[in-house]
């Protein structure tokens, strides 16, 4: 792993470098260490994609310590990207760790536009609220600004040209989840990584039921007989802290810490309507070889997330077929999104780049 660090971070770290140009290897980064509410955040971009990987709240490692440091880093990264663990060992091979100057004005350049980009979106971030891991990267905070210079440069296409095995026996939790309506079947099964949290679970079910976010959502384990046991949620923002239910915190709980303990979990959306969507394992443990999440099958489209319930649903289907124009129906009717291959690609989209 080439680093080509800013001298401000080169001085932080304390560390022997020599220059040294860019060339055509995939295992290339800038560093920028930058200081944020008197805290350190640490941004590492992917060279050859541009791709921004960022660490916030970090100490200052011990003399000598810095690779295990970077490398522990860097494993958390890959290991939440579902990345095999011999591609990992590959990458953050011990004694391959070496420091170089800022490799030229365009890349650093590339480093400060970014940096810039998370300011100006975040004008009034608050950092020790959203940023609650050592670890923060694009998956659940900057969709906006984490874009790739074209689909075959983005870091994991590159990724996965580089280690064709990459997600070869990954371990997955198969779900089917299913809409709870009278007289429409809804449903979507889901492979997703047993240690994916419930915050992340719920943007894969936003995606796969046409959802756009815009209304609370809340996890409730169920016991064997249906009844509610818990509630999971992250109910509002108060002071800087995310205010939880007293069951926990649903960015920290994982699906796995949920169905070691029971085997239903509800979630419900947009109170008022009361959307529930039942959530069910098929399968605990398994082994897959492609990258996770992916919809693994899908049925009907959603009443969609305003409709106040679903006679509100029956009423919106009788105006459709009755009241518009054929010529027009086709505004009104689904458009398709709720194919199993449209969801897939909208979870690369959204979930992954």
């Amino acid at each position: 792993m080439k680093i080509s660090a800013t001298k401000k971070a080169l001085d932080y770290f304390s560390v022997d470098h020599e220059s040294q140009k860019i060339d055509e290897s995939f295992n290339q980064w800038a560093m920028m260490l930058k200081r944020v509410n008197r805290r350190n955040l640490l941004l590492l971009m992917h060279i050859p994609s541009r791709y921004l990987v960022i660490f916030f709240g970090f100490k200052k490692p011990k003399k000598d310590k810095h690779e295990p440091f970077i490398y522990n880093l860097m494993r958390e990264f890959y290991e939440s990207k579902s990345v095999n663990t011999s591609v990992i060992d590959d990458l953050l091979k011990p004694g391959q760790l070496s420091f170089h100057p800022s490799a030229s004005k365009k890349v650093l350049g590339h480093l400060n536009i970014k940096f810039s980009d998370l300011e100006a979106w975040s004008h009034d971030f608050d950092y020790e609220n959203i940023l609650q891991s050592e670890l923060i990267e694009e998956m659940n905070w900057y969709e906006g600004i984490h874009y790739q210079q074209k689909k075959e440069d983005s870091f994991f296409v590159l990724l996965e040209k580089e280690y064709p095995h990459l997600y070869s026996e990954t371990p997955a939790l198969e779900l089917s989840t299913k809409l709870l309506l009278d007289n429409y079947r809804v449903e979507r099964n889901f492979h997703v990584h047993p240690n994916m949290s419930l915050h992340d679970f719920h943007r894969l079910l936003q995606i796969g039921y046409q959802y756009s976010d815009s209304y609370i959502h809340s996890f409730y384990t169920l016991d064997e007989q249906g009844d509610i046991l818990d509630e999971i949620s992250n109910l509002f923002e108060f002071n800087d802290e995310i205010l939880a239910t007293t069951r926990g915190n649903e960015n920290h709980t994982t699906l796995t810490d949920v169905f070691s303990e029971v085997n239903s979990l509800l979630y419900v959306y947009n109170f008022e309507a009361e959307w529930q969507i039942l959530i069910t394992p098929i399968k605990k443990k398994l082994m897959v070889d492609k990258r996770l999440p992916y919809c693994s099958q899908s049925f009907s489209e959603a009443p969609h997330e305003s409709l106040g319930s679903e006679e509100d649903y029956d009423f919106y289907l009788e105006f459709v077929q009755h009241m518009i124009h054929p010529l027009f129906r086709s505004y009104f009717e689904a458009d398709g999104t709720f194919d199993q291959q449209a969801i897939n690609q909208l979870i690369e989209k959204e979930m992954y780049r």
